[in-house]
């Protein structure tokens, strides 16, 4: 189970707090514009007329929102994740397991893919593997990295070895389609404007 929440606007400049963006405030926090006019990061220099849209945390829902946002070509969604990629992640949690070293913003609850992706791997629904909605994930995993077997399996089975290559083929592909994400990067308040109630930033 995954939460993610997605925040935009058009009309008014939105930010959001990053330790991966140039923009810094009185606090020494760091934002992302969502502006039209404005870019989104030093490594991102064209301006583009497309709205935006940030999304909060790289599980699996805020995943397949980027996704799903990337692939419309309307849009360009902007991903923060407070932990870290699923291979920075993976030596984190070799520390905590190994060295008792405990990384608070990188762990088995928080980084690239969720608290589920150093899990055994179990897919599980309960709304019916033979739905549209399911079969549309399923074929998602195996588009991007998953055995091919977890399409008829009665019980199918990811494995984390398989979750990381796939994590990283669909972080890839949400940067190619000209998505953005942002690691290290933690939402701490939602900000609106009293006066046009519009998101100023988060």
């Amino acid at each position: 189970t995954a939460t993610s929440t997605a925040t935009s606007t058009s009309t008014s400049t939105a930010t959001a707090t990053s330790t991966a963006t140039s923009t810094e405030n009185k606090n020494n926090s760091k934002h992302i514009s969502l502006d039209t006019n404005d870019t989104v990061a030093a490594t991102n220099s064209n301006k583009t007329n497309k709205p935006k849209i940030i999304i909060i945390g790289a599980g699996p829902s805020g995943l397949f929102c980027a996704l799903s946002l990337a692939k419309t070509q309307s849009c360009t969604p902007i991903l923060l994740e407070r932990g870290q990629p699923v291979e920075s992640r993976g030596k984190d949690i070799g520390a905590l397991i190994n060295r008792k070293k405990m990384n608070t913003e990188s762990n088995f609850a928080f980084g690239e893919g969720g608290a589920g992706t150093w899990s055994d791997g179990k897919l599980t629904t309960r709304i019916g593997r033979n739905s549209g909605a399911v079969r549309q994930v399923l074929e998602t995993f195996v588009t991007y990295g998953a055995p091919s077997k977890i399409l008829v399996d009665g019980s199918p089975h990811l494995g984390t070895d398989n979750l990381v290559r796939l994590l990283r083929n669909m972080r890839d592909d949400i940067r190619k389609l000209g998505g953005q994400i942002y690691f290290g990067t933690k939402m701490t308040n939602i900000n609106i404007d009293p006066t046009t109630q519009e998101v100023q930033s988060v």
